[in-house]
């Protein structure tokens, strides 16, 4: 499986004034939420194996084996 979606709180730090903003410019009321959530734990808490992460810009990719 692989989702690209946008970076969350921390992965590149330096933006994480963005990510707060976000839901409030764009009125994503589910975003907060999002951002606080690391995908690479769902995945892991969901059997998911060989993890890998890359951030570009605001965007990152999480990759795994089910």
């Amino acid at each position: 499986m692989m989702d690209i979606d946008s970076i969350q709180l921390n992965d590149t730090p330096e933006f994480n004034w963005a990510l707060l903003n976000f839901p409030q410019d764009f009125h994503e009321p589910f975003y907060t939420n999002y951002i606080k959530r690391p995908l690479e734990n769902i995945m892991k808490d969901n059997k998911f194996k060989e993890i890998t992460t890359n951030t570009r810009f605001l965007s990152k990719s999480v990759c795994g084996i089910k």
